[in-house]
């Protein structure tokens, strides 16, 4: 379990450059999203690949989309990875579905989503966000934003 006092956000240079953009999602981009998410629940969650699977990715992108909890981050106009909220409060954010395609991983463009969202949540008023992380690229993409690990967690599906 990660934290982060959205005071103490370090936003990357690729985003506070312009190099890399980030907006709420649109409409149009859904079906890339929904494939995303389909990916992200086998990569991270062990999703066997069943329809059920695919409808339950769509339902979480529809949901988050329709919450404004997704956003994208963009290089030239394309999207090139996803930053979601699983939920949030006035006060906190929970960070939860970020992924990026295997082949754009390790040029920034989680880190650009991520920060896009955050810099928007602390405007509307939010001052901590957190998340639950194993993947050690994926913790070292949420350090470099400034999160700190405040406890272990557990994963049980049912």
């Amino acid at each position: 379990m990660f934290a982060l006092e959205l005071s103490e956000l370090v936003v990357p240079a690729a985003l506070s450059r312009g190099v890399v953009t980030a907006r709420p999602a649109l409409a149009q981009e859904r079906d890339l999203l929904c494939e995303w998410r389909f990916a992200y629940d086998a990569e991270v969650l062990g999703g066997a690949g069943s329809e059920e699977d695919r409808r339950r990715a769509a339902g979480s992108v529809d949901w988050q989309m329709a919450e404004g909890f997704a956003w994208v981050a963009l290089e030239n106009g394309v999207p090139v990875s996803l930053s979601a909220f699983n939920c949030a409060l006035p006060d906190i954010v929970q960070l939860g579905g970020i992924f990026t395609p295997p082949e754009l991983r390790g040029r920034g463009y989680a880190k650009a989503a991520i920060a896009a969202q955050l810099q928007a949540a602390r405007a509307a008023g939010a001052e901590r966000a957190v998340l639950f992380a194993s993947d050690p690229q994926a913790i070292r993409c949420y350090e470099g934003l400034g999160f700190r690990r405040i406890g272990d967690f557990g994963l049980v599906l049912w």
